[in-house]
């Protein structure tokens, strides 16, 4: 009786370990979440990058050994190479204006910081930043975290 007990608790767990969930599984939160097909494909999107915004993967996924999950994906993330365009208004004299923006286009209310740090400004919607100076060495522009 006793054998019979332990072998009908073992069954149980063999079958509620066995059970497959049920697809599409997504787990996350709101910066980063993967979903997992029934088909063995998934989906990872990370949002809070700062600039750029979103990026999605693609690619295959397995189970490993106890509740390891393999993921595999030849999709690269592209290398973002940051350029800049300038030109002298002669309008605007003892004045710099800068406008921050990516592919996607202007990027608004960004920390706009030049020379050594010595002068910042927040952008406006349009992505644009205005100092009082005549000299630019250099820029750094960031997201307000």
């Amino acid at each position: 009786m006793k054998f019979n007990i332990i072998f009908l608790v073992f069954i149980l767990i063999t079958i509620s370990c066995a059970t497959r969930k049920n697809f599409p599984v997504t787990y996350g939160n709101i910066c980063s979440d993967i979903t997992l097909n029934s088909n063995n494909t998934f989906t990872y999107r990370q949002a809070c990058t700062g600039l750029g915004g979103e990026f999605i993967r693609k690619g295959y996924w397995r189970l490993g050994i106890g509740d390891t999950i393999l993921l595999n994906t030849y999709e690269q993330p592209e290398n973002v190479i940051t350029t800049y365009k300038g030109k002298i208004n002669p309008q605007l004299k003892g004045k710099i204006k800068i406008r921050i923006s990516d592919n996607n286009g202007p990027l608004g209310f960004v920390s706009v910081l030049i020379n050594d740090k010595k002068q910042g400004v927040g952008a406006n919607e349009k992505g644009i930043a205005e100092f009082y100076s005549k000299k630019l060495n250099n820029l750094l522009f960031r997201f307000f975290v």
